[in-house]
């Protein structure tokens, strides 16, 4: 099932300060410059980076020596975004969600307990639950030969198991789910309560099964921000986040570099978004003038197209 369709937007060229800007964002940086009191220069050069291309930075600050490169907000690479990421589902000791944390991490203590954040190896990203623990498997104990204590014991790890999963969900990036049988009723409340967040995180569903998409689940798959077929739940995964899951940067932040080192402007940089999405880039301290050049920024207004 293809992806809901997203309407692509285009840069609006914008008329600032006697330059054309390609795009509303590059004459926003126009007027933090300018507010900062800083000297700038507007694709003013190009130059032959050898095997990475022809690269033309948007912005050449000759005071600090800087190129600066400008990109929406959403064009940021993962590396530099990582995202925590919940995938919704039954876990099982050797199955592909503990694929997706680090293998050194402990959850065989009594609950309850937060489930803890791990790198996803080979991504960029952050696994968020749910983990493998002692509530998923019932141990009797050699004392009680009804079973009994067993149960109501293995009742009580699994309630704390279930409150781990709603926090963690609530506090994720990326909701995923991965639907390979009709009867994952785990899978579907935490769909249910991942929808029920005012679709706070992003709902990515994938799935083996073709009626998946007919009635019987049409609250899962019209809820979905994305949906995908997919045999294999991880490459599922890689699927719904549109490329972007591994460590590396873009051409654009290596053409950057290899610029800054070649012309002794190591802090030569990309921004990603506007200034105020930049700040502690910027400025960590925050001072009031740098944050009032950039609200002016992203508040600035340019009438009739200019």
């Amino acid at each position: 099932m293809n992806a809901k369709l997203t309407p692509v937007i285009k840069p609006i060229e914008t008329r600032y300060n006697g330059y054309r800007f390609r795009s509303r964002l590059e004459a926003r940086w126009a007027v933090f410059f300018d507010s900062m009191g800083i000297e700038y220069r507007y694709e003013s050069e190009g130059y032959d980076l050898g095997e990475l291309g022809w690269y033309l930075p948007d912005f050449y600050l000759p005071e600090t020596r800087q190129y600066i490169g400008i990109k929406p907000k959403e064009d940021a690479p993962a590396c530099l975004n990582p995202l925590k990421i919940y995938c919704a589902g039954e876990v099982h000791k050797d199955g592909w969600h503990t694929k997706l944390h680090t293998p050194d991490i402990d959850l065989t203590g009594d609950l309850p307990f937060e489930f803890p954040v791990s790198k996803i190896p080979g991504s960029a990203h952050l696994y968020v639950g749910p983990y493998f623990t002692n509530s998923n498997e019932s141990k009797p104990k050699a004392d009680d030969p009804t079973g009994m204590d067993s149960y109501f014991d293995y009742r009580i790890r699994e309630k704390g198991d279930l409150s781990n999963r709603y926090k963690a969900i609530s506090d994720c990036d990326v909701f995923y789910a991965h639907i390979d049988h009709d009867e994952g009723y785990k899978t579907f409340l935490e769909i249910g309560f991942a929808l029920g967040l005012s679709r706070r995180p992003k709902i990515y569903v994938n799935t083996t099964m073709e009626s998946a998409f007919g009635k019987d689940m049409w609250f899962v798959i019209h809820g979905a921000d994305r949906n995908s077929m997919e045999n294999d739940p991880i490459e599922g995964l890689k699927r719904c986040m549109n490329g972007k899951w591994d460590n590396e940067t873009t051409k654009e932040e290596r053409q950057i570099k290899l610029l800054g080192e070649a012309k002794n402007a190591p802090s030569s940089r990309m921004y990603y978004g506007d200034p105020v999405d930049n700040i502690d880039l910027l400025a960590p301290q925050r001072s009031p003038k740098l944050m009032k050049a950039a609200l002016a920024a992203r508040g600035a207004r340019f009438e009739h197209g200019e």
